[in-house]
């Protein structure tokens, strides 16, 4: 996968790389600070363990707003990105 759009946005955590899970030790040294208890419109679907977001659910889906520190943001969604599948079939 590669790097797309604006890497200074910050990152919306809904699974693995939510602070507290094993994937949030990947990214936690380029993290500025994070919001809990965010919200986005649609549904968690979970497909062979995975949650994945269907962004056109009637729903709402908890997860944490990530910032990344500005000079390691790119580092950050880099490490995110090379444990993220290219596609979700």
């Amino acid at each position: 996968m590669n790097l797309l759009g604006n890497v200074n946005l910050p990152f919306f955590a809904y699974g693995t790389f939510k602070p507290k899970q094993l994937g949030f030790y990947r990214i936690a040294n380029c993290v500025e600070r994070v919001e809990t208890d965010c919200l986005i419109s649609g549904d968690l679907l979970v497909r062979d363990g995975l949650p994945i977001v269907d962004e056109e659910g009637k729903s709402e889906v908890k997860g944490s707003l990530i910032f990344f520190k500005s000079n390691n943001s790119g580092k950050a969604y880099e490490r995110i990105i090379e444990i993220e599948p290219d596609k979700h079939y």
